[in-house]
């Protein structure tokens, strides 16, 4: 009998001691993001188990906050859903004519868009997209030597529309701010014309110039790179029956796309991502996103979507909800494709921060820094966790500091908060 009341006061140390650990990591959390410089910010934090949907940490979690770029967290996951890992773009090269004895092309060179978001990836001495001068070695391997015709890009496969009406205005022309399409580097150049080339398109409303007037200009350079002449002498046939085709471009596996687009928070990728969601239309797109979101258990009234990549101030959700999207696809099919696809310590938009054990995607706008995703703990086990800060008027480095420091603060106390029972989040597998 002597050792029942041993054993209650261990257990009541036990109690006491994760109680208390839970207390300290609450109050380095709250110290942290109390300090005089942040009086005015506003911030929100959402900590969870994705193995026994535990709730760790909860501040302001069910508020709606500008998230910036970590939107990309919602686009992939709905991307990797809807096309799986494996899924390609494929762009296709038609002849008008077939090619004569000397490989001349008497008639137009067809390019079919489906609009693959890999071609604006440039790695090589001439800065041309690498894929570009891919396909045009592999068109010189098929006999075409001369092109006697134009550049003909066909977009209809998507419609072209004006760029998102909540960007602001200020941005247009920058390089950070992409121009989708079924045939787009990310970019469109309205210096950029010649007769050497046609754009078979759809538009709605006041789009603009065309990306794919910059897409055939840059190809055209592959072509010439290739040793394929374009002269610019105008074809002497006209085109009889359907095009012949010539080649067909398959991307990237979809899983390296999306490592790309959120390693690096590429807004062009995001934006394309969404088009090809809905079928060439961004507003179809963020349906779609809406629609997986919500069948993945999220509560889509929460959550305001104006574009895929987060570059818009329309677009609002809460912490909760992006750890509830963080903890169903950490149990996904495809979850260790979605995880990998974060950046990790010195990758990406990591790259400067001292983040171990993390995999995140971060966010960032004018007065917003976010920070969303995993982390292991030493142990092995994970947590899923959303901080973001909104209307901060000092340094976002200092921000990045808290949320690096919060961070560390959980992996240190983690063991301990485990232990919680599970609370809010329901289990969700697909």
């Amino acid at each position: 009998m002597q050792r029942l009341p041993r054993l209650l006061g261990f257990l009541i140390l036990c109690v006491y001691s994760t109680l208390g650990s839970a207390a300290d990591f609450a109050a380095s959390v709250s110290a942290l993001v109390s300090q005089e410089e942040f009086r005015g910010a506003h911030w929100g934090i959402c900590i969870a188990s994705p193995v026994n949907d535990a709730v760790i940490f909860n501040l302001n979690a069910d508020k709606c906050f500008i998230p910036a770029s970590t939107i990309k967290l919602l686009t992939s996951a709905a991307a990797l859903d809807s096309f799986g890992p494996d899924y390609r773009f494929e762009t296709a090269f038609f002849a008008a004519n077939e090619l004569d004895s000397s490989g001349t092309l008497w008639g137009d060179l067809i390019i079919r868009g489906s609009g693959d978001p890999s071609f604006c990836q440039r790695q090589n001495g001439n800065h041309l997209p690498v894929a570009f001068l891919q396909i045009a070695d592999s068109l010189a391997a098929r006999g075409l030597r001369r092109l006697c015709g134009r550049l003909n890009g066909d977009e209809r496969a998507w419609q072209r529309e004006p760029v998102c009406p909540s960007w602001e205005i200020g941005d247009v022309g920058e390089d950070w701010l992409p121009v989708s399409g079924a045939l787009s580097l990310g970019k469109q150049d309205a210096r950029e014309s010649s007769d050497l080339f046609i754009v078979q398109e759809t538009t709605v409303g006041s789009a603009g110039p065309s990306p794919t007037v910059f897409f055939l200009s840059e190809f055209r350079k592959a072509l010439l790179d290739a040793g394929i002449s374009i002269p610019g002498c105008e074809s002497q046939n006209e085109a009889h029956g359907e095009p012949l085709l010539l080649y067909v471009h398959q991307s990237e596996l979809l899983c390296n796309i999306i490592k790309q687009m959120n390693t690096e928070s590429d807004n062009f990728i995001a934006e394309q991502l969404g088009y090809a969601l809905g079928g060439g239309s961004r507003a179809r797109g963020l349906e779609k996103i809406r629609a997986f979101l919500a069948d993945a258990g999220l509560d889509t009234s929460q959550i305001k979507l104006a574009d895929a990549s987060g570059l818009s101030r329309k677009d609002f959700v809460t912490p909760a909800q992006i750890v509830r999207l963080l903890t169903t696809m950490h149990r996904h099919r495809f979850g260790s494709c979605y995880i990998e696809s974060l950046a990790g310590m010195g990758e990406g938009t990591l790259e400067e921060r001292k983040l171990t054990n993390v995999r995140a995607k971060t966010g960032t706008l004018s007065n917003v820094s976010a920070l969303s995703g995993y982390l292991s703990a030493p142990s092995g086990n994970t947590f899923a966790f959303s901080i973001i800060c909104n209307h901060f008027l000092g340094n976002v480095d200092e921000i990045r500091r808290v949320q690096d420091e919060i961070c560390e603060s959980l992996s240190e106390h983690a063991e301990v908060l485990l232990q919680i029972k599970p609370t809010e989040f329901e289990t969700n597998r697909r």
